[in-house]
């Protein structure tokens, strides 16, 4: 995430806030936290690794409120870390035909962790911001 990051906050001219939850602090109620958060967003990303689509509050909490819910706009699946897409994992209701992926010149479509230089990282991170970008256009009525 320490690499998307930035370029993510480019779309702070959208009047887009980022939240994650690496923002909570010790001590405070993470998991009231991360509802809340969830409650009052219209547009998600879901990081997919296997740690994601494993952890029992994510499957549970998380991606019921994202993926199931009238209030979110719209929910991108992220490949951040490999996941076989193949049908032998529950991928608990995400849309990933949908899931962006870096697309390689060779035809195999690479997770964010399989990219190996910095470069490379730094341009999943700032089409990704695109197609964010686009999408909340679209969705505002100002396509590009």
């Amino acid at each position: 995430m320490s690499r998307l990051r930035p370029e993510l906050e480019s779309l702070a001219g959208m009047r887009v806030k980022l939240w994650s939850d690496s923002e909570i602090h010790l001590g405070d109620d993470w998991r009231r936290e991360i509802l809340a958060r969830l409650d009052e967003c219209d547009y998600a990303l879901a990081l997919i690794s296997p740690h994601y689509i494993t952890r029992p509050f994510i499957v549970e909490e998380e991606i019921p409120r994202i993926a199931g819910s009238q209030a979110v706009t719209w929910v991108l699946p992220v490949g951040l870390k490999p996941v076989s897409f193949d049908g032998s994992r529950d991928l608990h209701g995400l849309e990933i035909p949908q899931s962006y992926l870096h697309r390689a010149s060779s035809g195999r479509d690479r997770f964010f962790s399989e990219l190996t230089t910095p470069a490379a990282q730094d341009n999943f991170a700032a089409k990704l911001a695109t197609r964010i970008r686009h999408r909340i256009l679209r969705d505002v009525g100002r396509a590009p």
